[in-house]
């Protein structure tokens, strides 16, 4: 489904990052700002006159969202110019079949794909980035961001988070080296490079802080030639008390963040001015995927069922009353919901090998009839995806999503 407004990106970069000729000077730089977790009318509706100023000065385009969609695997593709079938980012989190159908990573509070690891990172080790081509051609980038893994590979990283709340606990520069170099992997002479930022100022916001931070940085260049060549900096809503959740997309909540972070970009092409590199500099505003309001984020159950806990939700009462007949139990499936969809994966031992293709298609096949029988209320049954397009469904490697990481099934919720 459509759901991303973004200015054309990152082409703009020297020709797509060739080499300039010898005898012309580089004069033009890129500073992309994405902005994750709000949908597109909260733009319309709020007092946003630097990003409507440069809507009306420049170029506004929508294109279609990597599918399914989730907000990392968005940013990754911005980052790599690879669909998932590339990068091999799914969604924000996973299942692994192989660590028994839990998250690859899990860590307090944040359960998430391995794609945060420093030694799983798609921009390090899953092919090229916009940071990689840039330094072929012989230009520097830099990165502002409040998280991981989104700077990896550019020359100098700024992680604004510093200040901010980790569950109870408020990150101090040690916190955030501990949590790099413990449970991310980071190598601690990579930490020692990275700029671990803030706190900003008192009531300042932190999709705030992060790009008055960038115009910061900016001001404190010795010179034109000493300003990086392309700019990522990346905020996200959610980190500020979630707002989407009280307002929905584009509620009050989001008019006033928009409005914040408005005045941020004010502060950014300021002192790009000041520098007197205001003309020759590309501003790419670009939302992830943006946001819709969905009333069924949870249509099928939270899990399937395991030694610890019983299955839940429609779909185990499905299971529980129809699957008997077709060899089904509520103990072949696990579930992971995200965004509004949910992934399924068939739970039978050898799962993603040769050993267990056999009973997982079976489970697949046999959770599929059900979910497409109509049985199940706020389903998109038009909708569902499977490897193999069975029941008539769409196909992973039609929207470039197959992948080893991919679920068996996935489905989507009726629209609002």
């Amino acid at each position: 489904m459509p759901r991303l407004v973004s200015l054309i990106w990152l082409a703009s970069l020297l020709g797509a990052c060739e080499s300039p000729p010898a005898s012309a000077p580089h004069t033009s730089r890129v500073i992309q700002i994405d902005i994750d977790d709000h949908g597109l009318a909260g733009l319309w509706n709020a007092n946003a006159p630097n990003i409507k100023g440069l809507i009306q000065r420049g170029t506004l385009a929508f294109s279609r969202v990597i599918i399914p969609t989730h907000s990392n695997q968005n940013n990754m593709s911005l980052l790599t110019g690879q669909y998932p079938d590339g990068d091999d980012v799914p969604a924000n989190s996973w299942l692994s079949r192989g660590l028994g159908f839990v998250p690859p990573v899990n860590l307090p509070g944040i359960s998430t794909g391995d794609y945060i690891l420093y030694d799983k990172n798609p921009l390090r080790v899953r092919g090229d980035s916009v940071y990689e081509a840039a330094r072929r051609a012989g230009l520097r980038t830099a990165y502002f961001g409040q998280l991981p893994p989104f700077e990896g590979t550019a020359d100098e990283v700024h992680l604004t988070i510093v200040g901010t709340q980790f569950l109870t606990t408020t990150v101090t520069p040690a916190l955030a080296t501990q949590l790099l170099t413990g449970p991310l992997h980071y190598p601690a002479d990579v930490v020692a490079r990275y700029h671990l930022d803030g706190p900003g100022a008192a009531g300042e916001d932190l999709v705030h802080f992060t790009i008055h931070d960038a115009a910061t940085y900016l001001r404190t260049r010795a010179s034109k030639a000493d300003l990086p060549d392309y700019m990522f900096v990346w905020d996200f809503l959610a980190l500020d008390d979630d707002p989407t959740s009280v307002s929905g997309a584009s509620g009050a909540d989001i008019v006033k963040a928009v409005e914040q972070y408005d005045a941020a970009l004010g502060d950014l092409l300021s002192a790009l001015d000041e520098l007197g590199v205001l003309d020759e500099t590309n501003i790419v505003f670009t939302l992830d995927h943006g946001k819709v309001d969905t009333h069924n984020q949870v249509a099928l159950g939270t899990h399937g069922a395991t030694d610890l806990r019983p299955a839940d939700g429609q779909l185990a009462a499905v299971v529980a009353a129809e699957g008997a007949a077709l060899g089904l139990a509520t103990t072949d499936y696990a579930l992971l919901n995200e965004d509004g969809d949910a992934q399924l994966y068939a739970q039978v031992a050898g799962a993603g090998t040769p050993a267990g293709a056999a009973r997982q298609q079976q489970v697949t096949r046999a959770l599929l009839s059900l979910i497409q029988s109509g049985s199940i209320r706020g389903l998109d049954v038009t909708r569902t995806m499977t490897a193999d397009g069975a029941l008539g469904t769409r196909r992973f490697h039609d929207f470039r999503a197959c992948g080893p990481n991919q679920p068996d099934i996935m489905v989507f919720p009726t629209a609002d």
